[in-house]
């Protein structure tokens, strides 16, 4: 049977969690240009072809923010401000923007891929786990047209990554990527911050051995991975209190945010329905917790709390799009797969990856992602 990292010996864990793939810096940069390159394509022919997405709606926005104006009282207007800035400073529009995204998307697959060796997986079923995941329409087309809510993704499961090496492979490295990462999260996409309240109930989970060894070490681990988010928020609070005299707007930052409109409860069930079809295409990730479970029911606990966070976000009124769930669930099944999966795991694993892909895709064929590829004339 496979054998899931994190029921290694402790000094065999923390070797694993240390092993960098290509060893080199250079390499890895490379690596990931090269898996940046098809996306970087892609974003070039939306341009081309003036195709409307969320990278040039953002381009507008800053265009019209920068006429009107730059008073004090504009920090009510541009919460989360890394959207507005980035629109604004960087040279060449929704086009750059774009390849922004598309190198985003080439760093994400290769820390998939580099986990996946650490691993050991086979060639075969990396190159089939990472062909399902990359040639997915759900992913590029995400990384090439929204480039927040996608670099918001992609920071996640940093954060995600982050967290499993510091809480249970006892990186201190882990829990600072995991931090920073999520407070950036926050200033691209606030539905991060429902990701933010999940860190309370995942790092007892993850952390579940060093819980068990040291008292009060759930208490630090929660505040080393929140502490940069909470600065951050507080942060952003204090300037809209300073230059407007209240704080609501970094709060109640969505038009729909906290509002509850179909009830309490219904609105719950719809959330949790929701995810559900989205979790239905990242099987990888469902394998994975199975797999764990049967020798560390904790920590595949711990993984399951990313759909939890998705819920919390939808419930909560916090805009997270079909696609971009889907792409969080999936990579994050990608990062946590079984350690040298035997034949029938892999085969397994293999099949679930090209069905979750298919699954997205018919999914997905009827909102934004839809539209996009016959605009595109696919």
């Amino acid at each position: 049977m496979a054998s899931p990292p994190y029921s290694l010996p402790p000094a065999l864990a923390e070797r694993w969690a240390a092993v960098r793939w290509p060893a080199t810096f250079g390499r890895r940069m490379l690596m990931r240009l090269a898996l940046s390159a098809p996306y970087v394509a892609i974003a070039v022919w939306l341009h081309v072809r003036g195709i409307l997405t969320e990278n040039v709606r953002l381009e507008q926005f800053a265009r019209a923010f920068g006429r009107s104006g730059t008073s004090p009282g504009a920090v009510t207007r541009i919460f989360p401000p890394l959207a507005p800035a980035a629109a604004r400073l960087l040279p060449g529009g929704a086009e750059a923007l774009g390849i922004v995204g598309a190198l985003a998307a080439g760093c994400l697959l290769h820390l998939c891929w580099e986990r996946l060796v650490r691993a050991s997986v086979p060639r075969w079923l990396v190159a089939v786990l990472l062909a399902a995941a990359g040639a997915c329409p759900v992913l590029w087309l995400d990384a090439a047209g929204n480039v927040m809510g996608f670099l918001a993704v992609v920071l996640l499961a940093v954060a995600v990554a982050g967290m499993v090496d510091f809480l249970h492979f006892n990186r201190t490295t882990g829990g600072y990527a995991a931090g920073l990462s999520l407070a950036l999260a926050v200033l691209c996409d606030p539905a991060a911050l429902a990701f933010a309240a999940g860190v309370v109930l995942a790092v007892p989970l993850l952390g579940w051995e060093r819980v068990r060894r040291e008292l009060g070490s759930s208490l630090s681990g929660t505040a080393v991975v929140l502490f940069p988010t909470v600065a951050v928020l507080g942060a952003w609070a204090f300037l809209e209190w300073r230059f407007t005299g209240a704080v609501r707007h970094s709060l109640l930052f969505a038009p729909y945010a906290f509002h509850f409109r179909t009830g309490v409860l219904a609105g719950l069930a719809a959330a949790a329905s929701r995810v559900g079809w989205e979790l239905s295409c990242a099987p990888v990730l469902l394998v994975a917790a199975i797999c764990l479970w049967r020798r560390r029911p904790l920590v595949a606990a711990g993984l399951l709390v990313v759909p939890l966070d998705l819920v919390l976000a939808t419930w909560l009124g916090l805009h997270v799009p079909t696609a971009e769930g889907i792409v969080l669930l999936g990579v994050t099944g990608l990062m946590v797969v079984p350690t040298r999966p035997d034949r029938l795991v892999s085969a397994v694993l293999a099949v679930e990856a090209v069905a979750g892909a298919a699954c997205a895709v018919a999914l997905t064929g009827a909102g934004e992602t839809g539209q996009l590829l016959r605009a595109l004339g696919l």
